[in-house]
């Protein structure tokens, strides 16, 4: 799937969402939040900050993307375990 020149709304929302599927699902309930927050910016912003932070994950190193992949994993279920222990108390 190539979504590099969407330009409708709809078309920027299967980007995100097919981006946050594949490196980062724990944001998927953030879409249509962000695509509001960045209405008109989407790419010059949004798009373009997405690709500065996650740029190292799609890289040719197979093994350095598996590596970051777990390790962002790893991190939600951390965080999800800490809010669930808190809802515990």
């Amino acid at each position: 799937m190539n979504y590099q020149n969407g330009t409708e709304q709809g078309s920027y929302r299967q980007r995100l969402i097919y981006f946050y599927s594949r490196f980062n699902p724990s944001k998927l309930g953030q879409v249509d939040y962000l695509l509001k927050k960045y209405k008109g910016k989407e790419e010059s912003v949004l798009f373009a900050a997405l690709r500065h932070k996650y740029s190292g994950l799609g890289g040719k190193d197979g093994a350095q993307f598996a590596a970051k992949l777990k390790a962002l994993r790893e991190k939600r279920e951390v965080q999800m375990s800490r809010n669930s222990s808190a809802s515990v108390l």
